[in-house]
């Protein structure tokens, strides 16, 4: 993958160590260009006269005159491109087999008859002589008819030949405790602002409450801020449990409390309380080897009573727990290692006893909660069996689950699931991506990120080649409840997925659908934006998408399915672009998924997009988005930019 000025300076590589001749596949290499008949269009028109390799020097120096030249003589560089044998024509098969390369460089695969129809659109839009071949004049003209189209074909050439670079930093990896805390504040608002003021205020009331008790008694200073530490830490050690109370949780969500607390991230809000925890405990032990190093004992400080042994195996079990706890471990497929490691949170209580005995009834309260929330789940769980398991394109698998007698839910909410023959202890969270309104199933979506998914994806592989029975038996843990589950009740939902991300957004269309269908209450308007990276990544969802959009007779849903993976305005995507729209236009349909809408191709501009949406509704919008943190922070900044509110999908 190479920018503009890496294409230059490869060909300069390449003249200085010989000006070596380069065929078609050479170019191809050298300049990463991933497209084949691009390059032998480079070397058809570069080269010299009879010669089927073109020399380095000289393909820069056209290339370089090209962009200094003006836009129509690049458009006339594009027409060349296409006119493979030089008869000052393009025909249908010309044509043809150009945009066919470009749907192979995005892996983009269309059915049988769809690449010669969008041919035939094309030239029922631009032949205008009907001679069955574009001439000079006609291709100018054709492009001058999309500004978007011909922008993209009279910029620099060195620019649209250059590969975009795929790979980018996620911009989660680069979010620090204060920008997470920020984005917070923003996502919830009023509700958000009063959680932080309120769980600031308790640390800090603890810590004073701490230090001047034992201010009182007469201590030093430095043990005063080991006590006032020690407080913080008394507190926390019932915050971190507290907050992954899910059962409890969920069912405050659906209360009065639900609007009045932030609980929709109550995992978010347990990592900062648990970094919390850990911060005050290293400054704990900071203040007492302080005090020892005052009065001369900090040689004895880790041996000289329980205290200090158990405070520094305190110490040690905590930074396993945290270490494994990071998000890097987390993506890393290991989910079992973070599983394990905050099993030690037993550990830890009970060490924690040994070391400070005033703490049993705080630890009393943590284990009354923590009783109440597993008896309530093992009472709730429920047995059942896998109807259907199927291995889709993309590393993702498709599970369809019994429904228990008596298990209801709604559209959004998530469930956890255990495969004994997978993993006898081992809970995994997946959205239900079928509608509550369908009966006698549920269906969950998965993509393989993890040792555990990737099992099951062998499984469904497995069964496939008929090495494994279709049913087995599924244990489920839910529902609980997520932003998506309340979703109904907001006027104009814009719903954003990306990836797997659209797993919720499955179930809440498919449910808006039925219940319009019986004259239920349903949102005025929702519009629905999917990113994907290829085209296989939408194959299983694209029928239900045409299934909403034929029944939606009032015009209630606005579908838009854009695929990353090709750029509109780069290389050979803008012939790809207008090809698809005037196939669209001629038949009504895109050739890709079979929505109305067109795909888009690369990601949308969010700014333009979301501004129109926030402009038609005003504060009766709402975004609610499932996927990377990356482009959470760049919707999340939109949103607050054009006014919409913005609610985010946790785990």
């Amino acid at each position: 993958m190479r920018s503009a000025s890496s294409i230059v300076d490869a060909l300069d590589a390449r003249a200085r160590a010989g000006d070596a001749p380069m065929d078609a596949l050479t170019v191809e290499s050298a300049l990463a260009l991933d497209d084949r008949a691009m390059a032998r269009g480079l070397v058809r028109i570069f080269a010299a006269a009879g010669e089927r390799a073109v020399r380095p020097s000289a393909l820069r120096a056209g290339l370089e005159a090209l962009d200094a030249a003006s836009p129509d003589a690049r458009i006339d560089f594009v027409f060349d491109l296409f006119d493979e044998d030089r008869s000052g024509a393009i025909s249908p098969a010309e044509f043809s087999k150009l945009i066919d390369s470009a749907l192979g460089r995005a892996n983009l695969v269309l059915a049988r008859g769809w690449l010669d129809a969008m041919t035939e659109a094309v030239f029922a839009r631009a032949d205008r002589n009907a001679d069955r071949t574009l001439s000079r004049d006609e291709f100018r003209a054709f492009i001058a008819e999309d500004p978007a189209l011909e922008a993209a074909l009279s910029g620099p050439v060195l620019s649209w030949l250059a590969a975009k670079t795929a790979a980018r930093a996620s911009a989660a990896s680069s979010r620090g405790p204060l920008r997470r805390a920020r984005a917070w504040l923003d996502e919830r608002g009023a509700p958000a602002i009063t959680a932080a003021v309120a769980y600031v205020s308790v640390t800090v009331a603890a810590f004073v409450y701490g230090a001047l008790q034992y201010r009182a008694r007469g201590a030093h200073e430095w043990v005063q801020l080991a006590r006032g530490f020690g407080r913080v830490i008394d507190v926390h050690l019932v915050l971190v449990v507290l907050l992954v109370l899910r059962r409890e949780w969920t069912a405050a969500r659906r209360t009065w409390a639900g609007r009045l607390v932030p609980i929709d991230d109550f995992v978010g809000a347990h990592r900062v309380a648990a970094w919390t925890m850990l911060a005050a405990s290293i400054a704990h032990t900071v203040a007492h080897c302080a005090n020892y190093a005052r009065i001369g004992a900090l040689a004895t400080v880790w041996t000289g009573n329980v205290a200090s042994v158990t405070g520094l195996a305190l110490l040690l079990i905590f930074a396993v727990i945290a270490a494994f706890a990071r998000d890097a471990v987390r993506r890393s497929g290991r989910f079992e290692a973070f599983r394990t490691a905050h099993k030690l949170a037993y550990v830890f209580y009970a060490v924690a006893l040994f070391h400070a005995p005033g703490l049993v009834p705080w630890v009393a309260v943590i284990a009354a909660l923590w009783a109440i929330e597993h008896l309530w789940r093992r009472r709730a769980l429920l047995r059942t069996r896998a109807l259907w398991i199927e291995p889709l394109p993309s590393g993702v698998t498709r599970l369809d689950i019994a429904t228990p007698k008596g298990f209801t839910f709604r559209a959004g909410d998530y469930v956890f699931v255990r495969v004994r023959a997978i993993a006898a202890d081992e809970w995994h969270p997946f959205t239900i991506s079928s509608a509550p309104e369908t009966q006698g199933a549920l269906t969950l979506h998965v993509r393989s990120v993890g040792n555990w998914t990737r099992a099951l994806n062998a499984l469904a592989r497995d069964r496939a080649a008929g090495a494994a029975a279709a049913q087995f038996d599924v244990e489920l843990d839910g529902p609980y409840g997520a932003p998506t589950s309340e979703l109904m009740d907001a006027k104009v939902p814009v719903l954003v997925g990306a990836g797997i991300g659209v797993t919720p957004f499955a179930s809440v269309l498919e449910s808006i659908r039925l219940r319009a269908r019986k004259g239920l209450p349903v949102p005025e308007r929702v519009y629905f934006f999917w990113l994907v990276r290829e085209q296989q990544s939408f194959e299983w969802f694209a029928e239900r998408l045409c299934t909403i959009e034929r029944e939606d007779a009032e015009g209630r849903f606005v579908l838009r399915v854009f695929v990353t993976s090709v750029s509109a305005r780069d290389g050979a995507g803008p012939w790809l672009a207008a090809a698809l729209d005037a196939l669209r236009s001629r038949v009504g349909r895109d050739a890709l998924t079979g929505l109305r809408s067109a795909t888009g191709l690369a990601a949308p501009n969010w700014e333009r997009e979301l501004g129109a949406i926030a402009r038609d509704h005003g504060a009766d919008a709402c975004v609610y988005f499932c996927g990377p943190e990356g482009l959470a922070d760049s919707l999340r900044s939109v949103c607050a930019k054009v006014g919409i509110a913005f609610q985010q999908e946790h785990f």
